[in-house]
């Protein structure tokens, strides 16, 4: 092989291998997005943003979920990490239409700061331009006024610098008091109802989201609750909170806050049975102490499945993402730290 020859080979094969370095450092956006972008979509995509609770993981982020119908990217709760995961997906922090807050927990609300002040800043990933909408039942202008109060010089800063557009750093602020519909936008319809996360965690509320003649329930965080399988009869989703601790060291101390306070595997396996979703999927996965053979993901799913020996149950993760047409898929992306 000539000198010439062997140079443009070696630069050709340098070419490809940063190519493809860059390809796979690239997060590559889910391929039902563009079309649940669409306001004429007859679909519901659902991607759990993250599946996890207050304990500090890199795979299960916290508690949120993303809803897209009718041209809306609607989140529900707004966990460690939740903005991170929506770069991940593709979608802008400044295209998310409303953020819905079921309760007052810190893993609820932590990455709720992030998702709005970081949705102004005017880079492509982000450019809001219009207030950011906020939704939850009594205490939520609380929340609002909290955030407003700790980023008001950085709010002002940037807006003297000339990095907001619009009206992107207001929140417009939406707090209800009863049960019942919350939100109705471009034929997508969300209503709040309550749940039972334990006597002084209140409110407490779970979301049920209706597009197009299908339907979406999200439990929020709850025990054993009628009005969850009250809502969800019929569903094509039910995304359930659940609380798996090893039976080992169920009985001490440490683990009676999370059993007193969520559901257990066997419990969301019987509200699974009584409301026959078409498809129930575990989020907010309560696993707090030593991990064994009886707390595993195989062992929720084995344990909820008793009850409900026919229905199709699965164990969410971070990512995944479940599209409800005339039939419902789910996509499991393999590794959630990369997007990838």
């Amino acid at each position: 092989m000539n000198t010439r020859l062997a140079t443009a080979l070696g630069a050709m094969l340098m070419s490809l291998a940063s190519a493809n370095q860059s390809a796979a450092q690239a997060p590559t956006p889910a391929p039902a997005l563009a079309k649940a972008g669409q306001a004429g979509s007859p679909e519901m995509i659902v991607t759990l943003l993250g599946t996890g609770t207050p304990t500090l993981s890199p795979v299960r982020f916290g508690y949120s979920t993303l809803v897209q119908a009718g041209g809306l990217n609607l989140v529900f709760d707004a966990g460690r990490g939740n903005a991170i995961r929506l770069a991940q997906l593709g979608v802008p922090l400044g295209k998310v239409t409303a953020t819905f807050i079921t309760h007052y927990h810190s893993d609820h609300l932590i990455g709720l700061p992030d998702l709005w002040t970081t949705s102004i800043l005017q880079s492509p990933q982000n450019r809001r331009d219009t207030p950011f909408e906020l939704y939850g039942p009594v205490g939520i202008k609380g929340v609002a006024a909290g955030m407003e109060a700790m980023f008001s010089s950085d709010l002002k800063i940037r807006k003297d610098d000339g990095e907001v557009r619009g009206q992107g750093e207001m929140l417009d602020v939406h707090e209800f008091t009863h049960d019942g519909v919350v939100f109705e936008r471009n034929g997508v319809r969300v209503t709040a109802f309550t749940v039972d996360h334990g006597a002084v965690i209140k409110p407490a509320v779970g979301y049920k989201i209706e597009y197009h003649g299908h339907s979406v329930v999200l439990s929020g965080d709850t025990r054993f609750n009628q009005n969850v399988i009250d809502e969800a009869k019929g569903s094509d989703l039910l995304v359930h909170e659940v609380s798996i601790i090893s039976t080992h060291h169920n009985k001490e101390a440490w683990a009676q806050s999370s059993i007193n306070h969520h559901t257990s595997p066997e419990e969301a396996g019987t509200v699974f049975a009584r409301s026959k979703p078409k498809l129930a999927v575990f989020s907010h996965i309560s696993r707090p102490g030593p991990q064994d053979e009886t707390n595993t993901d195989e062992a929720l799913e084995s344990r909820a499945q008793a009850q409900w020996p026919n229905g199709r149950i699965t164990v969410g993760t971070d990512l995944m993402q479940i599209t409800i047409g005339d039939a419902i898929t789910t996509t499991r992306w393999p590794d959630p730290l990369s997007g990838k």
